[in-house]
């Protein structure tokens, strides 16, 4: 194996952190928007700040697959049992797919229910016609798949820790520290 399959490129890296970052910022704001009354004007706010780091997200995450296909790498590390170098394959696939379709789910929901697609100040197009049906299907996947997705980010915490208690140095590989 040559370093470029055991190490990250710098760029995939400060990808992965600035989605992590977004994250920590849309998962919370998500949760506590939701639970504001209507006529509470920051919940407006923040269901616009909480569209708009999705669509970043989207975007992010388009550009880090193409981006990854081009720079491959290999998940884990090469002292890993097979069946956890499976789950760690499968844990980053799956991290992709929900990040694609968990933005794509809010865009529709809100392109069929008639509500505008705010992107930091810029009115996105919809991408559907107004649906109600449409909306509702939308809605309930957003709302599982973001479930799924604090699942699948607890599970990828684990496994870091793991790593970490075997002191195998998996960190180096997603930060920008110096082996």
């Amino acid at each position: 194996m040559n370093k470029s399959e055991l190490e990250y490129h710098s760029i995939s890296k400060l990808l992965h952190w600035i989605i992590v970052l977004l994250l920590l910022i849309s998962i919370p704001t998500a949760y506590y928007m939701s639970g504001l009354l209507d006529e509470n004007n920051i919940k407006w706010t923040l269901y616009d700040l909480h569209e708009s780091l999705g669509i970043t997200i989207l975007i992010l995450m388009i550009f880090r697959i193409i981006w990854i296909r081009k720079h491959p790498v290999i998940a884990g590390v090469k002292e890993d049992p097979k069946l956890q170098k499976i789950i760690t394959i499968i844990v980053h696939r799956t991290f992709y797919v929900l990040l694609i379709f968990l933005p794509l789910c809010g865009w529709v929901m809100n392109s069929a229910g008639g509500y505008p697609v705010p992107f930091f100040g810029i009115e996105l197009p919809q991408i559907v016609g107004k649906n109600d049906f449409l909306a509702s299907i939308a809605y309930t996947l957003h709302f599982y798949i973001g479930y799924l997705l604090v699942i699948l980010i607890l599970i990828h915490i684990a496994g870091v820790i793991m790593h970490l208690l075997k002191n195998n140095n998996i960190l180096t590989k997603m930060t920008f520290h110096k082996s």
